[in-house]
């Protein structure tokens, strides 16, 4: 971070958890952004990142005109059905990107499992996400947005401050977010 970049960290014990209303599992939303103020609504944000405690298998939730990335954190793993395609999440980070509104299910492989679910309207945003560990650095232009959830160890931003497993920092461009030391998922958001 350079002296005058703002980063906000979203702690992990300060999240709340939103059971699913089928039961399957809960949603921890770790932060949003959003052209429409006050919108809290399922449907409310341009992009998203949360952690889904998934402890039973079962459908998707659709989300037409959002893409999707799914990141396996934590657990034995997940076999999805993307649209009939078989898609398997395994240990350690598995991942997938794929559109809201396809026809998704997910049966566990075996207990239950922890996943980070990014998610952005497809006509407004992009997203990337990349498993980085060490040391890394994302420099983004005006409206960009950097998010940094640590998945193993601890990661220690470039301005001192020490990112626990499970917390995230979120960083607004133009700016370049520096951090060493753990693994991350990286996750970059840039305006169309």
């Amino acid at each position: 971070m350079q002296g005058d970049v703002l980063t906000v960290v979203h702690r992990h014990d300060a999240l709340v958890a939103t059971p699913w209303r089928n039961g399957g599992g809960v949603t921890r939303e770790i932060t949003r952004g959003s052209s429409s103020e006050g919108d809290a609504s399922d449907a409310g944000f341009d992009w998203r990142l949360s952690l889904a405690e998934v402890s039973a298998g079962g459908p998707f939730s659709t989300f037409p005109g959002v893409d999707r990335i799914l990141v396996l954190l934590t657990g034995d793993g997940l076999d999805l059905t993307v649209d009939g395609d078989p898609v398997p999440l395994r240990p350690p980070h598995g991942a997938h990107a794929f559109a809201g509104e396809s026809t998704v299910h997910a049966t566990l492989t075996g207990g239950p499992t922890t996943d980070l679910n990014v998610m952005c309207r497809r006509d407004s945003w992009t997203a990337a996400a990349e498993l980085i560990g060490d040391a890394g650095a994302l420099s983004l232009p005006v409206g960009a947005v950097a998010l940094v959830h640590v998945v193993a160890g601890q990661a220690t931003l470039e301005s001192g401050e020490v990112l626990d497993l499970g917390d995230t920092a979120e960083c607004h461009g133009p700016a370049t977010l520096r951090w060493h030391g753990g693994t991350v998922v990286a996750v970059a958001l840039e305006p169309r």
